[in-house]
């Protein structure tokens, strides 16, 4: 068609900078209509012409602050339209885990960290096992399902490690206290101060402290370790050297009816900053090294010349795991079947993705991991048994056209919250029921509960403000 047949313009990069100084408001219309793409960004270390990458994320839902605000911009300016994910790279993609294995099985492995992925639980002997995997020196611990940094913990000094996994794992089991009647069936005193003093609690928590509430609300009972990588000095707030992340939006065309190849277009790159200085003496390893879109020192440029070096890396390895029809559940089938708790939770995120665009595969991937996780013993099921509940309660509120039909999704969230009472995304989703029926003081009592189990849950916090309105 005609607009899969248009050239692409060419931009000069001092366009795109004059793009990123305009406000939303301000934005330039599209230059002409294009053809549908999938907008997408990488996090990565770069230092020298090495590429290790850190993740991949979905553009359309991922920051882009200061020095990148142009990004998003761009894709619109360049005319792209909005290109639904694949479901089943979405599983992969929103899975770090699953990420890393697509690299690995596409011949990739060289543009990762060292990593491995263990179960979610502490045994004697896990630390020399992870420094084995990582090369024995600094390591990072991740989650393999969350974003903005939540539950990233970086260990410098290997001799340190068995007691950081000690407070990440020993107390997955244990749940905060909950405000006054938050899981009970009538809430009579909850108030909008004690609403207040329950988020005041969840965002005062830091360090070590949040990220062990983040792995104990986790709906995985698997995590990643990998080995540390540094970036190249980046200059940032008053001229000192920081350790950043640098961050790459791209856009990839859906393949044409005439051609299974699909084309990749760059469309820019900037550092995101850690905390701290590489050099400041008094700041953590944390705060000196892992960049998040949610604080730090702030963005810096990407110099044209680093720039294209690492999109002359991605530009031929991102459309290996990222085209459509690259990767299939039977795959998936395939590659977890020695890990059936890992394999309900990527299946689980298919159902979800998929339920609006094949209802049928949708509804069978689901039936799948449900009975993938009632039939794994593990220690950790119960994790993914929740996540897997409460996902049949999110599609089945989604299963009536125009309207969501929170009476039948609450009792699967009760299930899940009985499952793995610290199941924060469950216990908010609850309150939404809640607050669809009119139960005000119910909903907000279980949205404070979700920000008590994780404090990052932002959707919690909004809900809980539209309480106290009412």
């Amino acid at each position: 068609s005609p607009r899969d047949q248009a050239a692409r313009p060419s931009l000069s990069r001092g366009q795109a900078r004059a793009w990123a100084d305009r406000t939303p408001a301000m934005a330039a219309p599209a230059i002409f209509p294009g053809p549908d793409a999938y907008f997408g960004c990488v996090d990565l270390k770069y230092d020298a012409g090495s590429v290790r990458v850190l993740e991949l994320g979905d553009g359309h839902t991922s920051a882009f602050t200061g020095e990148g605000a142009f990004i998003p911009q761009r894709f619109h300016e360049l005319g792209f339209g909005k290109l639904a994910r694949d479901p089943i790279l979405d599983a992969i993609v929103e899975n770090k885990i699953l990420t890393h294995d697509a690299f690995a099985d596409m011949g990739l492995r060289g543009l990762r960290p060292q990593a491995a992925a263990f179960p979610m639980m502490y045994c004697t002997g896990l630390a020399r096992r992870v420094l084995d995997a990582t090369g024995g020196g600094p390591c990072v611990l991740k989650l393999c399902d969350r974003a903005r940094g939540c539950g990233v913990v970086a260990v410098e000094r290997p001799e340190s490690l068995d007691e950081v996994l000690q407070a990440l794992l020993l107390q997955v089991c244990d749940s905060p206290s909950p405000p006054p009647d938050a899981d009970g069936g009538t809430v009579e005193a909850t108030t909008t101060a004690r609403w207040a003093e329950c988020a005041q609690t969840a965002v005062a928590r830091v360090g070590l402290e949040e990220h062990a509430a983040h792995w104990r609300a986790d709906e995985q009972d698997w995590f990643l370790a990998e080995a540390w990588c540094n970036s190249q000095p980046v200059l940032g707030p008053g001229g000192r050297a920081f350790d950043g992340t640098l961050r790459v939006g791209f856009a990839l065309e859906a393949p044409s009816c005439n051609s299974d190849s699909s084309r990749i277009h760059l469309l820019g790159a900037y550092w995101k900053l850690p905390d701290a200085a590489a050099d400041d003496a008094l700041a953590t390893f944390d705060e000196r090294g892992v960049s998040h879109t949610r604080g730090g020192a702030g963005t810096a440029p990407c110099a044209a010349e680093d720039e294209e070096k690492v999109w002359a890396v991605l530009e031929t390895s991102l459309p290996r795991i990222l085209r459509p029809g690259t990767l299939d559940v039977p795959h998936l089938m395939e590659r977890y079947r020695d890990r059936p708790t890992l394999l309900a939770s990527a299946l689980a995120r298919f159902a979800a993705g998929a339920v609006d665009v094949d209802s049928q595969a949708a509804w069978d991937a689901l039936r799948a991991a449900e009975r993938l996780s009632e039939s794994d013993g593990g220690p950790g099921v119960a994790r993914v048994r929740s996540y897997v509940l409460r996902t049949r309660g999110t599609m089945s509120a989604r299963g009536h056209v125009g309207k969501t039909d929170w009476e039948t999704a609450a009792a699967h969230y009760d299930a899940a919250l009985e499952a793995m009472s610290h199941n924060a995304a469950a216990a908010y989703l609850r309150g939404m029921a809640s607050f669809w029926r009119h139960e005000y003081e119910r909903a907000g009592a279980l949205c404070c509960r979700s920000l008590l189990l994780d404090a990052d849950f932002a959707p919690a916090y909004c809900q809980l403000a539209t309480c106290c309105l009412l």
